[in-house]
């Protein structure tokens, strides 16, 4: 059996205090092994994303332990948490990108903080443009965009530095049918998607979230290019 690459043990998340206080999250417990994929669904404000923020610590728990690789993340300090979302990446629901810079120096950011040779994170940012079929939009900037170019440019960003662990918040919401199968965030080498979803089928789950293993492969197109192997 594989060994675990998330554990969340009794987790909890609270927001404001007294009479206003919001319980997000409580008594979370989640074991997430090496080539799992997750996907977590509920009702809209059930706290999915507040679990995937919880996970590389964008949101700090009010009580419990997330280990990932395993490092307790909520006893690193900053610099070691820092390091350790390296290991991490997550497209956010809202794209996040930096808005003067330019598609391809958006996916080229992290491996400039990773200290990546300039010309070797051109080169990787370029195929990964081109892969999510945006290789004529390098040197756009994210307002000349439709919202799914700029979803697409954000998958780019987050494959670009080989996660181990890649945390997707509706990686695809803002992408039509025929543009989400051949763009399916893969599930890195060794490693692990978490998609936070709030679509189900005709039946509703009940409130609050709920996390639900598949070890179904991402779909595939015979159209879409292959995905680039791990850099070196």
């Amino acid at each position: 059996m594989s060994e675990s690459i998330i554990q969340i043990q009794h987790l909890s998340k609270d927001f404001g205090g007294g009479e206003n206080q919001v319980h997000a999250l409580r008594d979370i417990n989640l074991d997430i092994r090496q080539g799992e994929i997750f996907g977590i669904i509920g009702l809209s404000g059930a706290g999915k994303s507040t679990l995937v923020r919880c996970m590389n610590l964008l949101e700090r728990p009010t009580s419990g332990a997330v280990i990932v690789d395993g490092k307790d993340m909520t006893a690193l300090s900053e610099k070691e948490l820092r390091l350790q979302r390296r290991k991490m990446t997550m497209i956010f629901q809202s794209f996040n990108l930096l808005m003067q810079r330019t598609c391809l120096k958006n996916v080229r950011f992290p491996m400039e903080i990773a200290g990546v040779p300039k010309a070797r994170a051109k080169k990787r940012a370029e195929e990964l443009l081109d892969i999510v079929g945006l290789a004529d939009k390098a040197g756009a900037y994210p307002s000349q965009l439709s919202g799914g170019q700029k979803q697409r440019v954000a998958v780019a960003r987050a494959l670009a530095t080989d996660p181990k662990v890649l945390l997707c918040d509706e990686a695809t919401s803002a992408l039509d049918p025929t543009t989400t199968v051949p763009i399916p965030p893969p599930t890195p080498p060794g490693g692990w998607c978490i998609p936070a979803a709030s679509a189900w089928g005709s039946t509703p789950p009940a409130p609050g979230p709920s996390a639900c293993p598949s070890t179904a492969a991402p779909p595939t197109s015979p159209s879409s290019p292959p995905w680039p192997s791990t850099a070196a």
